[in-house]
């Protein structure tokens, strides 16, 4: 638990904030295979500047969350990267080829929580079995 919270502390400074510059966006199109309709998601490729050298990206961090069963819900987001728009970006500072849009989204955080909550839950469970509170 110590460990997780030290995670969350400490991860999103692995990433730092930087404006980029949308070159293209679109609709992928994935086919599952599995009897389930297309997936779609949104491709944004953008470029941004460190120190003097340009670099590109075209990652979009998504969850379940974001709906991208439908072409109509990638669209809506593509609505918020035309082509030309400056938009923040995330980059890694370890590596800052490695970039991302959402790169700490709320998502993120949601199931972050989730997972801290749910092993205070267990651990909180276990110690009343093992006090012989249950059985």
């Amino acid at each position: 638990l110590i460990g997780l919270a030290a995670l969350w502390r400490y991860a999103p400074k692995r990433w730092r904030p930087t404006n980029a510059v949308v070159l293209a966006s679109d609709a992928e199109v994935h086919v599952t295979g599995a009897g389930v309709g297309p997936l779609h998601a949104p491709r944004i490729w953008y470029r941004y500047q460190l120190e003097g050298a340009d670099y590109e990206g075209d990652c979009y961090a998504y969850s379940r969350a974001d709906d991208m069963g439908s072409l109509e819900a990638v669209e809506r987001i593509l609505q918020h990267y035309p082509v030309g728009a400056s938009i923040t970006i995330g980059y890694l500072t370890s590596n800052p080829r490695v970039s991302c849009i959402k790169f700490d989204s709320r998502y993120s955080r949601s199931q972050m929580w989730a997972l801290v909550w749910g092993g205070v839950l267990v651990m909180a469970v276990g110690t009343l079995v093992m006090a012989g509170e249950f059985g």
